[in-house]
């Protein structure tokens, strides 16, 4: 036959492996989306005021949290102790989109969404006057803290 050649044993090997695991893949991909489907069932189901199959209208689903990249300390959920800690060392203002992957990479416990990250620590620092300002639209400093009189 012309052109077509025998792969040798190793490569065949390699083949099943290599669709193996993209069979595994697939199947972890197929199990997540039906999960969702099911989940956006419930939900339009209880958006229109029935009750579920189960006899119960649903929770949202929760989203699973950022994981704190490697080598970072054990979760920490002090936003404005890790906030003041990263505004005061990088010595210029920062915007809060910057500060939340600094905090994260620090151990602080992230929610998932970027939305409600940012909100807590909006909420976090403007709610601490003495210790941060908004320098201007968006970004955020930390003021220097004076050291108690003894």
């Amino acid at each position: 036959m012309a052109g077509f050649r025998i792969p040798s044993l190793s490569e065949i090997d390699t083949q099943i492996e290599t669709t193996k695991s993209k069979i595994a893949d697939l199947q972890s991909h197929l199990s997540a989306l039906e999960g969702f489907k099911v989940a956006a069932e419930q939900l339009k189901l209880a958006s229109k005021g029935r009750k579920t199959v189960a006899g119960h209208v649903p929770i949202t689903p929760k989203l699973p949290a950022a994981v704190p990249i490697a080598g970072a300390q054990k979760a920490v959920n002090d936003t404005s102790g890790i906030a003041y800690q990263i505004l005061s060392t990088s010595g210029a203002p920062m915007r809060l989109s910057e500060i939340v992957p600094r905090m994260v990479a620090l151990g602080w416990t992230s929610s998932g969404k970027a939305r409600t990250d940012r909100n807590r620590l909006w909420s976090a620092m403007n709610g601490m006057p003495k210790k941060f300002r908004n320098s201007s639209r968006g970004m955020w400093e930390a003021l220097p803290q004076q050291k108690p009189k003894n």
